[in-house]
């Protein structure tokens, strides 16, 4: 083998090496939802078709938050109110036209959760509390978060949220409490928080927005803090 063919695999050695170390990276997709597309793995089949989608929901929204060592979600996890470590899981038979138990509150406040809101959360149609405040969450705020109308509280402050506040929550006619404060969201207040008709505490300091205050907050009646 002579010195020309001796260098050339020397140097093809050298960029196998470090192709294989240093892996081109995806550029477009934020850790969070490269983790949700490659590593996706729903929770076994449970027997109700209904009680499935809210299981499974609650499984990924778990899962991606980053808790350490999540809890086994089974279908029947509504039954006799789960205790689940350090989040709370409220479900209720009392809301609904079924008389099933449905989710009606997550909390996972100060457990340094890392990981994203995984956009499954709108499967729990029911929820009323989401609290996954003082944590290190990061990716953007799900835009169809708007679509759980049950919801009375949403706290997503003190973590890591980027992104712009989806102007899909003005569609939560029951919120009466909205923190996203202490965050880095950009972009302007969506003028669509002023159809929140029954909101009273309303915190979105310490983020990274600009512009002024829509005059359609001027609608927020009920509003006591802001």
């Amino acid at each position: 083998m002579d010195e020309h063919s001796v260098m050339f695999l020397t140097k093809f050695s050298f960029f196998l090496v470090l192709f294989v170390l240093c892996p081109l990276d995806s550029g477009s997709r934020s850790r969070c939802s490269a983790q949700m597309t490659d590593n996706y793995a729903p929770s076994p089949a449970p027997q109700s078709s209904y009680m499935f989608s809210e299981a499974d929901a609650l499984y990924n929204v778990v899962s991606y938050s980053g808790l350490t060592s999540p809890p086994y979600i089974s279908s029947s996890f509504c039954d006799g109110q789960p205790s689940l470590n350090s989040i709370t899981i409220t479900c209720s038979n009392t809301i609904g036209p079924d008389n099933e138990w449905h989710i009606i509150e997550i909390t996972m406040t100060s457990v340094t959760l890392d990981g994203c809101i995984h956009p499954d959360i709108t499967k729990l149609i029911y929820l009323q509390t989401l609290d996954l405040s003082d944590n290190q969450l990061h990716d953007s705020i799900p835009s169809n978060l708007g679509d759980l109308s049950h919801l009375t509280t949403l706290d997503l402050s003190s973590n890591q949220l980027t992104g712009t506040i989806p102007l899909s929550l003005g569609n939560l006619k029951n919120l009466t409490r909205l923190e996203l404060d202490q965050n880095f969201l950009t972009g302007i207040i969506p003028p669509s928080l002023g159809n929140l008709s029954s909101l009273e505490n309303l915190y979105l300091d310490d983020n990274e927005l600009n512009g002024t205050l829509p005059k359609e907050l001027g609608n927020l009646r009920n509003l006591g803090s802001l």
